[in-house]
């Protein structure tokens, strides 16, 4: 039997050159074909710098805080051009079959790639696993469980809303009903231009939610980023609380089995920022039992068998 392996927080958009042909005059018709070879070239260049950029991101937090915003920035400006290359449904599902992943959770990003996209395209990818953006109402939200929503997302520092927001709290009155877990972006991570409000997302903000709704699966995405511990802290409080592994280092993964235990974590890679984001998340997420303490079961626990009981309804 083969290893499951799931990667719980991924996202996709449409196809670059496909949506620039579309826009060129009918006269010139490009070989999309000959173009996406030659992104997937170009995506195999990039990969020894892309290592490099996830390494060094996970420094970033031991550095003075007043430093954090500018390397932040600079870290969105040079993940922005990666998408490019590396964005499509075609390309997750390339990089599935190359590390042998057996599901994806694919988040929804309107407007770059909404909600209705992503259900259409989970539709033709049997692997991929539809998590929706908060949408504007409790209706609009039961209708995309009904096309085949499986997660909601929340991301605070996208949308400058807080805890006490009231179309927040009605999803999840929504998500409670329905059991629908839920993945919550948390960290304070500042990129100009695309979150209106990075401090919205620190994980503590949101401890009357874990409080009130308390049968709701939350899954905190990027384990609070820069300030891991402040997720785990919440994760000894709260038992519905899981963690992702995205943008964490090997040993921060291992302090998390130390704290809460291996059945509250799960891989993220947030593929496809940065390009190279699968192969190095799986791989930290392996490096954990050198650590001593952690073991193979651990890891199998955190690659997905996790994930699976979370999806099924089980967590």
């Amino acid at each position: 039997m083969s290893e499951l392996i799931i990667d719980f927080h991924t996202h996709l958009f449409p196809d670059p050159l496909a949506e620039a042909s579309r826009r060129l005059p009918v006269t010139y018709v490009p070989d999309l074909a000959a173009l996406n070879r030659l992104r997937g070239r170009v995506r195999g260049w990039l990969r020894p710098l892309s290592r490099t950029l996830h390494d060094s991101q996970t420094l970033i937090r031991y550095l003075p805080e007043s430093l954090r915003p500018a390397l932040d920035r600079v870290g969105g400006l040079i993940a922005a051009p990666s998408l490019f290359f590396e964005s499509t449904p075609e390309d997750l599902a390339s990089e599935m079959r190359l590390h042998q992943l057996s599901q994806a959770v694919v988040i929804a990003s309107p407007p770059f790639a909404s909600n209705q996209w992503v259900l259409d395209v989970c539709r033709e990818y049997e692997s991929f696993i539809p998590c929706v953006y908060a949408p504007d109402s409790p209706e609009k939200l039961r209708e995309l469980v009904k096309q085949g929503a499986r997660l909601l997302k929340i991301h605070p520092s996208i949308d400058g809303k807080g805890p006490d927001d009231e179309g927040y709290l009605r999803l999840l009155e929504i998500a409670d009903a329905l059991k629908l877990p839920v993945i919550l972006h948390t960290g304070c991570i500042h990129i100009e231009g695309v979150y209106r409000s990075p401090q919205m997302s620190r994980v503590s903000n949101f401890r009357p939610w874990f409080d009130r709704f308390r049968s709701v699966p939350f899954v905190l995405a990027h384990m609070n980023y820069h300030d891991p511990n402040e997720a785990l802290d919440i994760c000894t409080e709260f038992p519905r609380t899981f963690v992702d592994t995205s943008w964490q280092p090997s040993e921060v993964v291992a302090e998390a089995v130390r704290r809460i235990g291996s059945e509250r974590i799960l891989l993220g890679s947030d593929w496809p920022l940065l390009g190279a984001n699968i192969p190095t998340s799986v791989a930290r997420v392996r490096e954990i039992t050198k650590f001593g303490f952690c073991t193979d079961n651990d890891v199998a626990n955190i690659l997905g068998r996790n994930a699976a009981r979370i999806l099924g309804g089980g967590a």
